[in-house]
């Protein structure tokens, strides 16, 4: 009775022993693996942006100089951003503005992440400091304004001065134009719209 307790006993901890092996494998394996948030995905759009998401690891562990992290960790934010992994993916996007502070395409990126999280004002803010860099941008202008519009409920006066602004600063390019001579003709002013 006592050798059948202790053959018990001994199977138990064999398999408690390799499920923690196992448990240990897997970790490791999975280690910045993606959390899957995103229910809208297909099997192949979640394979694909998991294997994006495995090249841009093994880009940024290879990286020999600021240029090739800068990439790696903001193709890494997209690809958390795929899975709706919004604080992964800011936190990706922060590393690559601390290593090139100048570059707008990465305070883009932080508004939008921002944005989707409804952080309004740090959006704003992100939006706001890619425009400081990139003021001739009329992309950047237009999702700043989009901003103001459906997050902060500007008022017409203060849209209109920002319609203004971005019409300077970015030469009156037509997006601008276009979307400035729909905003007047939505309140109200089809004359100044023509």
């Amino acid at each position: 009775m006592k050798f059948k307790k202790e053959i018990i006993i001994a199977g138990i901890a064999v398999i408690a022993f390799s499920g923690f092996l196992l448990y240990g494998f897997w970790k490791e394996k999975n280690a910045g693996i993606l959390k899957e948030n995103n229910p809208y995905l297909t099997s192949e759009e979640r394979a694909l942006a998991l294997e994006k998401f495995k090249e841009a690891k093994k880009k940024l562990d290879e990286a020999a100089n600021d240029d090739e992290k800068f990439g790696a960790y903001m193709d890494i934010g997209f690809q958390y951003s795929v899975f709706l992994d919004y604080e992964n993916a800011k936190k990706s996007f922060a590393k690559a503005a601390n290593i090139k502070p100048d570059n707008y395409v990465v305070y883009v990126a932080l508004y939008q992440v921002e944005a989707d999280m409804k952080d309004n004002e740090s959006a704003r803010d992100n939006i706001k400091r890619a425009i400081s860099l990139k003021e001739d941008n009329p992309d950047l202008w237009k999702k700043y304004i989009q901003l103001e519009t459906e997050r902060f409920s500007a008022n017409k006066e203060t849209l209109d001065g920002l319609y203004l602004e971005a019409l300077e600063k970015t030469g009156s390019h037509v997006d601008i134009l276009g979307a400035y001579a729909q905003f007047l003709e939505i309140n109200g002013d089809p004359a100044a719209a023509l």
